[in-house]
This record gives structure tokens, sequence and C-alpha cells, in this order.
């Protein structure tokens, strides 16, 4: 953050050198005593400042404040009067002289009878100031009374000044930053450094001693000062401060004379925000020929609505538009296809069908992209990448193995990858087979399968499931689930071996790339296997047919391929609870 240095007159009338860096503050705090309407003059500061976008879409809607001098469990009130404009949050801010009780702080904040989630607090080093942040979303609208309770602290008084302020246009999913605070001990000045950006609003409180004042400068709002009396070493002096926000906006606040401690915390609220992401299906790996079906879906998962929401979803070179339909809005384009979706509402989806067909055999890779008029902080899921297989056919040897009379127990063999094997591979590296003892000859059916590829953040925060921190799921499944057959071009016994194979993909070899990776910190663990499939000429599904269960490198699929008649035999073949 850029640093501005200043100078400033004190009331005593010495000039000195002051170096701000980018106060970031948060106002929350107002007084009950009495509310100094005009403190006057106390310094002359001359800053260069940057404020944010004038049309910054969190907006100061009204302020109260009050204090008290507070015993242990005891409460005081605000009353505060809320517009009615939309997407409201209310924020509360205390500022207390906690010197005569270092342990006291604030138990519980209510708004109309409604509780307060708490953002944070701070004391200062020497535990004589603290400032806390509370918030609320969508408070009612009208004239409602704010209750704030101290905790069971035991001895002594605590002077408590507190400020409620109320803005409309604050996203109601994610509406604040992290509560950033700082001290210092025997000053004249203080500063703090709060995070924000264009269309946020920034509000910061700040406690000093009782018998000190304190101000903030141009182009700071001041929504109130003052404090509980001045008289005791109980009494606070706090201060609440709110600024359009914009990135490293510097927050000056100085007081009526050198030499008290202070503490001062701060949040930048969001404003109104949509979270719209994306994620495409196709119908899976087609021939050479053949066409393939996008099922692309758009959800809003904020809390607001996403208008004027556009997807926008290029063809792979190569691929062939056939159609696309919307299920709102309207979509054009035969190469990019684009379609102007209108308003998504919060929490619901719109769906968009594309058909497009491919000629020539190879990976067919496409990104779709989505965009609306609101800021979208989590831009992670905005985007979607999938690729298409598209293949030759590739005959193993039909009806290889004979008939298959009446199947009973485990046909397949299952061999586990122990090295990863890249697209267009023709031989793969495998260990001791499970299953059917049945070793691999040149001409078997092979199905190569990819059982966990999946990257999920296992952080017991908000950063679980994709890890941006908005709390949302994981979506990266990486090549989990991806399979292809191939033929086997080598014999394999199975105490395992090199198996050299012939594919659909490019060269004769693999479609998709297959990972064999143990567990790490960040990822979990990676496993493929390759599973021979018997070829029969007939057979009869037995009531007993199953597959091995999944080991964590082997087993849980079932698979076989019959030339002519396979007889169900009105019986009920299941692998449930076989997989991982």
């Amino acid at each position: 953050m850029a640093r501005v240095e200043a100078k400033y007159t004190a009331i005593n009338g010495s000039e000195q050198d002051v170096e701000l860096s980018g106060i970031w503050a948060r106002a929350g705090a107002v007084l009950s005593m009495r509310r100094v309407a005009a403190l006057g003059v106390l310094a002359v500061l001359a800053l260069g400042l940057t404020v944010g976008s004038a049309s910054a879409q969190v907006v100061f809607d009204a302020s109260s404040f009050n204090g008290a001098t507070t015993t242990s469990g005891s409460s005081f009130t605000i009353a505060q009067t809320t517009g009615v404009a939309a997407n409201r949050t209310l924020i509360v801010g205390t500022t207390s002289n906690i010197a005569p009780n270092p342990a006291a702080k604030v138990a519980s904040i209510t708004y109309a009878g409604r509780a307060l989630t708490f953002l944070g607090g701070h004391n200062d080093a020497g535990n004589t100031r603290r400032v806390e942040m509370w918030f609320l979303l969508s408070p009612a609208s009208g004239l409602n009374t704010i209750t704030i309770t101290m905790n069971a602290f035991g001895a002594g008084n605590v002077g408590v000044a507190a400020g409620s302020v109320t803005v409309s246009g604050a996203d109601q999913t994610d509406p604040v930053r992290p509560f950033v605070s700082s001290d210092g001990a025997a000053a004249q000045f203080s500063e703090l450094d709060v995070p924000s950006s264009v269309n946020e609003f920034v509000y910061a409180v700040e406690a000093i001693a009782g018998n000190f004042t304190q101000v903030g400068y141009t182009p700071l709002a001041q929504q109130w000062t003052g404090n509980t009396g001045g008289a005791t070493a109980a009494d606070v002096d706090g201060i609440g401060l709110t600024l359009p926000g914009a990135p490293s906006v510097p927050i000056p606040v100085t007081f009526s004379a050198a030499g008290t401690n202070w503490a001062a915390g701060a949040v930048s609220i969001f404003p109104s925000q949509a979270d719209l992401g994306v994620t495409v299906k196709d119908t899976g790996a087609i021939y050479v020929g053949g066409s393939t079906t996008y099922t692309i879906t758009v959800k809003d998962n904020a809390g607001s609505n996403a208008t004027n929401a556009v997807l926008t979803f290029p063809l792979a070179l190569g691929e062939t538009f056939v159609s696309s339909v919307a299920s709102q809005g309207s979509c054009s384009g035969t190469t990019t296809i684009i379609c102007n979706l209108g308003t998504i509402p919060s929490a619901q989806s719109a769906t968009v069908t594309v058909v497009a067909s491919v000629a020539t055999a190879g990976n067919y890779t496409t990104t779709a992209s989505v965009t609306a008029t609101q800021p979208d902080l989590n831009q992670s899921n905005n985007t979607f990448s999938i690729t298409l297989p598209v293949q030759s056919v590739v005959c193993a040897t039909p009806g290889n193995d004979g008939a298959g009379g009446t199947l009973a127990g485990v046909v397949n063999a299952y061999y586990p990858g122990t090295a990863s094997a890249g697209a267009s591979t023709t031989s793969i590296t495998v260990g001791t087979s499970t299953g059917a003892a049945t070793a691999i000859a040149v001409g078997d059916l092979l199905l190569v399968m990819q059982m966990q590829d999946a990257a999920i953040n296992t952080s017991n925060n908000s950063n679980y499931g994709d890890g941006t921190g908005a709390g949302s799921g994981s979506t990266s499944l990486n090549n989990a689930g991806a399979y292809e057959y191939v033929k086997a071009a080598s014999a394999v016994p199975v105490g395992g071996g090199t198996a050299t194979i012939v594919g659909a993909g490019n060269t004769g070899g693999l479609i998709y790339s297959y990972t064999n990776a143990a567990a790490s910190a960040t990822q979990g663990q990676r496993r493929f296997q390759v599973i021979r499939v018997p070829q029969y000429t007939t057979a009869t599904l037995g009531a007993t047919l199953t597959a091995n269960a999944w080991n964590g490198t082997t087993g849980g699929v079932l698979a076989l391929d019959v030339r002519d008649t396979l007889t169900l035999g009105s019986v009920t073949v299941s692998v449930d609870g076989l997989g991982f």
C-alpha cells in the first residue's frame, strides 16, 4: 500500500511530521453520554487521497449512537431508524476503556430481538482499549432498538461507546471482508490499513481515553464521535468513520493531545454481487461422424439476482455446429455460441443445450464462460473446460472366451495402474491382478478407467471444496470417471507387467491421460486400473454375478461383452456398495 507523508499542526501549535500508511478503518461505535457536534479543527492535514467511484453500490443509510459506564453483565440500548432500500446490512461497532478490567467485552448484541453476528474484536497491547464489530443482514426497516449486553467480567466499571450504521446495496451472501485492527500507545495519531475496493463501503471505529478527543479528515465522513464523560479512569472516547471503498485508502485520525493508548477496527462491506457458476456436461466419447449434446448450466449462487447474464461457448476447431437452445433468453452464432440469458434469480439456473458433430478422431476441448452486470468476486467458477473424445472403432476379438454359460462370481481381472500413462500412449504398466485369475492375452478387450482423481480442499473452513473461500463445493473432477476400451497387443501375466495396447486415440494409443499418484497435503490419491473384460459368444446372467469390492487400487466395476445372445434370466445383478 502506498504511504502518505504529511505535516499537521497540533493543538499546542507545534508542527510535526507524520507518516501515514494507507489507513483503513471501520466505523462502529456511537456514544451515549454526549455527542460532540463540533470538535473544532485540532489539526490541519494536507493529504492527497483518491476516493472510490461515486457510483459505489453500497450506500450509507443511517447512523445512531449511545454509550454507558457498564458493570458486569449490564446492558444499554441504541435507537436505530433503518431505511427501506434493498439489500440492507447493519454494522454495530463498540469502543471500550477496559483498563479497569481487561476481561470486559461485549457478550451479545440484538436488533429488534434478532442476534447480530460477531465479526471481530481487538485489545491494544496494554489491554486498556478494545474495539469490536458485529453485523446483521437484512435488518427490519423503521425505528428499532439495539441492545448491547456485556459479559460477566467481574469487578470494576467499563466505559463503552457504541455506534450503529446501516447501508443498502450490500451483498446478502458474502457481506463483509475480514475484520482488521491495529493499536498504539501514548500517541497523538493512529493508522490502520483496511483492504477494500471500488464499489465497497468502509466503516471504522476507534477507542481512546475518555479525557481526549479525536477527529478524522476529509473525505472521511464522521458519523459520530463523543465520550462517556471523561471524568473517570473508566471513561472512553470513540469515533465512527465511513468512506466509499477504494484500494489502499488511508483513514487518518488525530487526537487532541499526545499520550493516549488507542485501538481501532474496521471492515469493508461488499456490494450486492452475483456469483455465477457454469458447468458443462457432454454425452461422453463418440465415434467419428457422430454428434454430442453439450448441456451447459449457468447458476447464480449468490443472494442477489444476476442481471444481463451472458454465456459464451466457443466450439473447438473441428466441431461442426448443429443447434443451440436456451431455457431462457436466446443464443446466436455457429462457431462461438453467445447466449443472452437475461436475469438469473438468486439460487436459480438457466440451461443451454448445444449439439455439435465431429468428423475426425481426436480430443476436442472447449471452455464455457459467463458474465453478468454485478461484480463477481468468486471468479473461480466463471469458466468450465470440457474435453470431448472422438474415437474410431477399435475391435478386440468378439467371442474370444467362448460360451459363458450361467455367469457367477467375479468374471473380471483387475490390474492396478502402477505408473501414469499419457494420452496417445500405447503401453501401460500394471501390477498384480485381483479378481478372476485370468492373464491378459493378445486380442483381449481391456477397460482402462480413472477411478480417483478429483481435487478437493479438505480445510475445515470456507476453503473446503474448491479452495476459493466462497464455501462452495468442488467441481475439479480432473479425469475422475474417464474410461475407454482398448485391445491388448501383448500378453501380461497375473503378476503384472507392461501391457501394449491398441486404442482409438492419436497414433493408435489412449484417448485420455491416466494418473497414478499417492495422496498429498492438497490432493487426494489418484488411481486408475486396467480391467480384463471377458468376450463371450453367449451368456446367461447368474444371481451371484458380482464385482470385486474397491480396495483402494482395484475393483468396483463389473464389465462383460457378449457377441451374440445375453440371457437376462430374470435375475438381479447388483454391485451396490462395492465402489469406492
